[in-house]
């Protein structure tokens, strides 16, 4: 994940950068930071130049900047057709409606509250997971799947099966069967959700119903095993994702 802070505060720009790494405490994690717009656009228009846009996933953007303002911005990276999350810090909301016309996400305030951030933090998390998918190369085909469909994953021999939910709100379910390891899905679908109750399974945890010592029970009633010692881990889990889920 990609992420850019447009902020012409050093003080101010430092805080968010470090609570940022903090949140996702990732080494998948990238933050840029750029203390205006004109640094940002110059960004854009050289790698336009030899035809390799900078790609980020989320951008934070001060509004009231000096010369280029946050708005005006973010209306230029649009017309490069950037597709980013756009957050908007400002210390005047009654700015907030002007947003829309560059789709923004959100506002925060300033000066920052972290809960704040963490909220949005975890409204981007949740974004990405219902939109993230993962293609599965079984022996019929190349298929696309949502992550957030994939209900669990299990491993037999040499072979990983996913089992996918045809609708998210249905109990239909459909196995595809893809060479490889368990350990190999789990990187996979690494920062989407997903524990490893046990050797040969992974569960998806916005499913969890409940769980014991022995097992856990998904909201479609399928049980999978834990194995002895992992309820710390998964209660662990639980409370880091909970807000995403």
């Amino acid at each position: 994940m990609r992420i850019a802070i447009c902020e012409d505060e050093t003080l101010f720009r430092a805080q968010i950068v470090k609570e940022i790494e903090a949140y996702y405490h990732s080494l998948d994690v990238i933050v840029d930071s750029f203390s205006s717009g004109e640094k940002l656009i110059e960004k854009y228009e050289q790698g336009k130049q030899v035809g390799q846009l900078p790609h980020y996933d989320l951008l934070f953007l001060d509004i009231e900047m000096k010369q280029l303002d946050g708005f005006e911005t973010a209306k230029r990276l649009r017309d490069y057709g950037g597709t980013e999350i756009l957050i908007f810090l400002t210390s005047h909301t009654e700015m907030a409606m002007q947003g829309y016309e560059v789709n923004a996400f959100r506002f925060l305030g300033k000066p920052l509250e972290k809960d704040k951030l963490v909220e949005a933090l975890n409204e981007v998390e949740r974004r990405f997971l219902q939109e993230k998918t993962l293609l599965l190369h079984t022996s019929e085909q190349d298929i696309k799947v949502p992550v957030s469909s994939i209900l669990y994953v299990e491993s037999m021999k040499n072979d990983v099966y996913y089992y996918v939910l045809e609708h998210k709100h249905t109990d239909c379910v459909k196995t595809y069967k893809v060479r490889g390891t368990i350990t190999e899905a789990e990187e996979q679908l690494k920062g989407s959700g997903f524990f490893r109750c046990h050797r040969s399974y992974l569960a998806q945890l916005m499913y969890l119903e409940s769980y014991t010592g022995k097992e856990i029970v998904l909201k479609t009633g399928i049980t999978l095993p834990i194995s002895r010692g992992k309820t710390g881990a998964l209660k662990k889990a639980l409370v880091e994702t909970i807000n995403e889920l």
